[in-house]
């Protein structure tokens, strides 16, 4: 008789076997099929979405320059253009910027040739080729209140106060709502015109092969290409989101990955739950099939191939699903090759996924002999209680019992249930010790709720930058006091910026000096690397800088600021150009950003600080150097007076612009909020897997014990009796549930808070999340509740009589 199986089987018995169970257990597959499509779904969606993001901007790139080459002769920038190893290129010249009312105008020349980095387009009539054509943006007529009519003639006043006539050949629509307007002139004139003629040509490249290529190996081709055409490193600016690109985001991928282990554990544990109920609820179906002849072998395939058939059914879904969500988040990012790709990753990972799952349940279906399969009823010794005679029976004290039935199911129900339990409150635990106030207060709004700018338009549109408005500072003295005067503000902080002109070896380039006081030497001296001290006279008498990020300094200049080494400095003090040599003394680690205290000093700095009479000996005296003022008010009690005053004295001053804290907080109100968009997706999802479990242990236990239910009603248990334990059960599954994720979730959140503010994240302040650990709870006891009542309506669709003589 053993060999029955054997001989008849050759796979399709087993087959059938499987076929059958499946049709059967309809509950049973909905649960495993939910998991495996969540667990496909989320996987794959979330990869897709990560690639497809990276997609676009690589796609964007494909329409950018590599590198701009700058300061080129016209014979440079044409030798440049002809080497075989740029692969694409276009050459133009950016002339300085006019400030005209409230707008600026930016004259552009763009060479007229084929390729693929995007440039300002006409879209109407033709781009300029004589001395007396432009081409303008339809946006720019507008704001001169004139129609778009290709011929108009337009005069245009340069920085100098000269006039010039042109007619329009051309209109383009850049789309920005900046109002800053290009003007593009003709070749001929960026070789003549006033504008244009004195002022240097400028290359955007795309380099052969660079895609392939890693950060280092583009920088030193690109630093080759230029040395062969006699152009400096300084002069040559890499696109930095383009070597960024070359850089594999390791960072983005292990998110991608440990989420994607994460929730593979669950569904690991979720699948194995289920498949474990499930056999233990067939234990005398597999003792049957022993008696008649089935192999342990043959038990164990047919359980794996139940778990086979539900991957190969719930896949599939779970696949389109995410691909669905990953093409509605990124459609710019789509690509059918990370489709294909992240597909067949997930698929295997989620196969495996299952294959681990049902491995140890169908262990225990081959290792069930006739004999204990006979003797089955579902209940197990219970230690410690096996020689107590009496017991008061009770609903509560029959749903412990039938806890303790199986330990193990017990031990795997909790476990899953509390895995989702505890990532959900660590996580409400970062929202909750997230204070968003903080989180808008940083850069300047740590000083205070307001800043008053030297608008940026003012200094473009000035011939010699922000220098040029310094000689008559609109924020002086006069300004001050009137903000002073203003009531509820507490005090005004003048932050202070020179602009100067360095060559540092072959390196030449603009940057700022930003002064520190004779008080905060003490917070220098606390960055300053290698132990080095600053000595606040000796560095004013010895013309002693600072320099900061000398890491950045390193990929801009081709190599960091050396200490000790001379640095030529040219500055305008008020009156003229002045050039003077200063020495490089030390270099500030990168900690004093995140030192509230002396942040402040490196605000508005760019490599350089010095000593405050420094810059006083540089320039000409009563030189007013001020960039922005901080102000700080009693806020938020006085901050509807204030913002209506400051508003009017900036809008009298069209130099100034003004930046508020309300502005800050409205600006992150977007990022908490998507912060809390995700936390809460990805937190319903986790949640779907113990709730698809616990659904599944309640009903399984239920629907499996009928036949008991139906003995207990028949010797005197009412239903509302039989109610009470079931859901009894229920809630002590969601008490453990509770205790285990409100102490071991609230732990990790503060681990997590803990790490996070080591690292310098200032706005996180441990708070324990009652309301969502409220809410949580709530949750998890009338989810139980729920499931029983409905589960005992369905296992009492039959009468006592008719369950009574159910075989199990």
């Amino acid at each position: 008789m053993k060999d029955i199986l054997n001989k008849n089987n050759n796979n399709g018995l087993i087959k059938k076997l499987a076929a059958r169970s499946l049709k059967s257990a309809k509950m049973r597959n909905t649960f495993t099929l939910l998991t495996i499509i969540l667990s496909v779904a989320l996987i794959s969606g979330l990869a897709l979405f990560v690639f497809g993001v990276r997609q676009a901007d690589k796609n964007q790139l494909d329409t950018m320059q590599h590198v701009l080459y700058q300061n080129l002769s016209n014979r440079q920038a044409e030798h440049l253009q002809s080497d075989e190893r740029i692969a694409d290129s276009v050459i133009l010249k950016s002339g300085t910027r006019v400030g005209v009312d409230d707008y600026t105008i930016q004259p552009l020349y763009i060479q007229q040739a084929e390729s693929t980095i995007a440039s300002q387009k006409v879209i109407e009539g033709s781009y300029p080729e004589k001395l007396n054509e432009i081409a303008v943006d339809q946006a720019y007529m507008k704001q001169i209140g004139k129609a778009a009519k290709l011929g108009t003639v337009l005069e245009l006043q340069n920085f100098d106060g000269d006039t010039e006539t042109f007619r329009v050949s051309g209109f383009c629509d850049s789309g920005s709502s900046s109002r800053i307007y290009p003007i593009l002139f003709s070749k001929a004139y960026a070789a003549k015109g006033p504008w244009l003629k004195d002022l240097p040509y400028t290359l955007g490249a795309k380099i052969d092969g660079a895609k392939m290529m890693s950060e280092d190996d583009f920088l030193e081709t690109i630093t080759d290409i230029g040395a062969d055409y006699g152009v400096d490193r300084a002069n040559i600016n890499e696109n930095a989101k383009f070597t960024t690109s070359l850089v594999m985001n390791t960072q983005e991928i292990m998110t991608v990955v440990i989420i994607a282990l994460f929730i593979l554990f669950v569904s690991i544990v979720v699948i194995y739950s289920i498949f474990y109920i499930s056999v233990m609820s067939r234990i005398r179906q597999f003792g049957q099939l022993r008696t008649l002849g089935a192999t342990p072998r043959q038990l164990k395939k047919l359980v794996k191939r139940e778990g086979m058939t539900m991957f190969l059914i719930g896949a599939p879904i779970g696949l389109l699903l995410g691909n669905l969500f990953g093409w509605f988040m990124a459609p710019e990012g789509w690509l059918w090759i990370n489709t294909i790709s992240v597909a067949s990753v997930t698929l295997a990972a989620d196969f495996f996924t299952i294959m681990i799952s049902v491995r140890k349940p169908a262990k225990i279906a081959a290792s069930i002999s006739p004999i204990e399969a006979a003797k089955a009823s579902g209940y197990t010794k219970i230690k410690g209680q096996s020689a107590v005679l009496h017991r008061k029976i009770t609903p509560f004290n029959l749903a412990r019992m039938g806890i303790k039935r199986d330990r193990r199911k017990f031990i795997v129900t909790v476990f899953s249930l509390c895995i989702s339990g505890i990532v959900f409150m660590a996580g409400a635990t970062f929202l909750s010790s997230f204070d968003k106030l903080d989180f808008s207060k940083q850069g300047f709004n740590r000083y205070s709720e307001y800043q008053i700018w030297i608008s940026e338009n003012t200094i473009n549109a000035n011939a010699e930058g922000l220098t040029g408005v310094q000689k008559n500072n609109p924020l002086d003295d006069a300004l001050v006091k009137k903000i002073e005067a203003i009531d509820g503000v507490k005090k005004v902080i003048s932050q202070k910026k020179i602009d100067v002109d360095y060559r540092y070896e072959n390196n030449q380039r603009s940057d700022g000096f930003v002064p520190f006081t004779r008080e905060e030497t003490k917070s220098i001296n606390k960055y300053l690397a290698d132990g080095q001290k600053a000595d606040y006279d000796l560095a004013v008498k010895e013309k002693k800088i600072y320099v900061l990020s000398n890491d950045t300094a390193e990929k801009v200049l081709g190599k960091p600021f050396k200490i000790g080494a001379p640095i030529d400095i040219t500055w305008f003090d008020g009156k003229e150009k002045r050039t003077d040599t200063f020495t490089i003394a030390g270099e500030l680690d990168k900690g004093i950003y995140n030192d509230d205290d002396a942040y402040r000093i490196v605000s508005l700095a760019g490599f350089f600080v010095v000593p405050e009479d420094t810059i006083k000996h540089m320039v000409k005296e009563g030189f007013n150097y001020n960039r922005v003022l901080l102000v700080d008010i009693d806020w938020p009690a006085a901050e509807k007076q204030v913002t209506a005053q400051l508003t009017r004295l900036v809008d009298a001053n069209d130099k100034l612009s003004l930046d508020t804290l309300r502005q800050q907080i409205k600006e992150d109100e977007q990022i908490t909020g998507r912060l809390t968009t995700l936390f809460l997706g990805l937190s319903a999802f986790i949640i779907l897997f113990s709730v698809i479990n616990l659904i599944n242990t309640i009903v399984t236990s239920v629907m499996s014990r009928r036949q008991e239910f139906a003995m207990l009603q028949s010797i005197g248990m009412g239903k509302g009796q039989l109610v009470k334990m079931i859901q009894g059960e229920g809630l002590i599954l969601a008490l453990y549930n509770i205790l285990f994720s409100l102490t071991l979730g609230g732990a990790l959140g503060w681990l997590i808070i803990w790490a996070l503010r080591e690292t310098g994240v200032g706005y996180l302040y441990w708070n324990y999340p009652l309301l969502y650990g409220a809410g949580y709870s709530l949750f998890v006891i009338l989810l139980p509740l729920i499931v029983s009542a409905i589960a005992i309506k369905m296992a009492q669709s039959k009468s006592i009589v008719e369950r009574l003589h159910e075989a199990e």
